[in-house]
């Protein structure tokens, strides 16, 4: 995309004469975009959130460049143990990489977790907003560092544990403690918080979102990996768990429990 844009009606127009517009929903990517003087035009409609604005552009212009495609490899599960930790991209604004799910996860300060796939050894690529990263190493091979290329490149060094923020620290429930959190929660604007016991952990979903992990940290306190948020869940005067808060974004938001689907 060129550094030169003006944007109306929520088209953007290039300084090259490309009106265009782009969007993405529920995992699925739209472009449409056409030269102004009307005799070239594009529409690319995919079933997957990759980014696609870079082969709209390429279409319409010759010399806007594609940007590189990537094939995901297998490493295995202790190397990809070397990139776990967190690096710093400035003040106040940290990348995390943590391992769910047989893969590894980054997630930046105040955004959303987002998968990212080995394309060789030291070399990850995300599947949206044109993001890689390059792991660094010292001499005697251990991680200390990575690169993020994203319009531009940012180095980060890793921290070490002395320097990291305090985080929530993971543990062990039982089943039948696991249990008592099983239900779903209302909150005031609507949506319906239902969290489900799957196999040895739990797991939440907030209306409209997709089904994520939650880990406890102490019994009735839990947290993300893929966000920056936790949940306390509240007991009655007998024990019963009633109510669920969640806190994010420097909010605290109650949901009172509707359902017990124990």
């Amino acid at each position: 995309m060129t550094k030169t844009m003006r944007i109306g009606l929520a088209w953007m127009t290039t300084d090259k004469g490309i009106v265009w517009h782009n969007g993405m929903t529920a995992g699925y990517r739209s472009f449409l975009g056409f030269t102004a003087d009307g005799r070239r035009g594009v529409v690319i409609l995919a079933n997957t959130a990759a980014d696609a604005d870079d082969l709209g552009f390429a279409t319409l212009d010759a010399d806007a460049p594609l940007a590189p495609t990537y094939k995901a490899i297998v490493l295995p599960g202790a190397l990809l143990d070397d990139y776990v930790g967190t690096y710093k991209l400035a003040d106040k604004f940290l990348l995390t990489v943590f391992r769910m799910n047989d893969g590894l996860f980054a997630r930046a300060t105040g955004q959303s977790a987002i998968p990212i796939f080995p394309s060789a050894p030291n070399e990850f690529f995300a599947k949206v907003a044109g993001i890689s990263i390059g792991f660094t190493r010292d001499p005697m091979g251990v991680v200390n560092g990575l690169v993020l290329h994203q319009n531009g490149d940012r180095a980060a060094p890793k921290l070490s544990a002395s320097e990291l923020p305090p985080e929530p620290k993971e543990i062990a429930l039982d089943a039948a403690t696991l249990g008592d959190y099983v239900g779903k929660y209302r909150f005031d604007f609507g949506a319906v918080f239902d969290v489900a016991l799957k196999s040895d952990h739990l797991e939440a979903q907030l209306t409209g979102q997709a089904t994520f992990p939650i880990f406890a940290s102490a019994k009735d306190k839990f947290f993300y990996k893929v966000v920056d948020a936790q949940l306390d869940f509240a007991r009655n005067a007998v024990g019963e768990v009633v109510a669920v808060v969640l806190h994010q974004n420097g909010r605290d938001m109650r949901a009172p429990r509707v359902t017990n689907q124990r």
